[in-house]
């Protein structure tokens, strides 16, 4: 792993039931944003016969904004410590991962 990958934690909690608290476990925040999006497609499959989904990022702060509790642990290289990062960071960070994915498949 290099230094700019960082292990991330996601800690998670869908429904006000105790019992949907999970984590998971990411190489880096990358990846992390990538299963933040996966956890939420799945949801969106729950709800429709569509193999296929579409959703942009108002869909998936709506989701993110209406789950119970959503944060982050990622490792910070010069403590060598986890940081906690909120919701609102998830936010930010999920909606620059969106952009950079858009951009990529324009090129293709």
């Amino acid at each position: 792993m290099s230094k700019r990958e960082k292990h991330t934690i996601l800690l998670i909690q869908i429904s006000e039931n105790r019992g949907s608290r999970t984590y998971y476990d990411y190489p880096t925040v990358t990846a992390a944003m990538n299963g933040i999006c996966s956890i939420f497609e799945q949801k969106l499959r729950e709800h429709t016969k569509n193999r296929n989904v579409e959703y942009d990022t108002e869909d998936i702060n709506y989701f993110l904004e209406n789950i119970a509790d959503i944060s982050c642990l990622v490792l910070d290289f010069k403590t060598n410590q986890y940081s906690p990062r909120s919701r609102n960071w998830i936010k930010e960070r999920l909606k620059k991962h969106l952009i950079k994915i858009s951009r990529i498949s324009e090129k293709y």
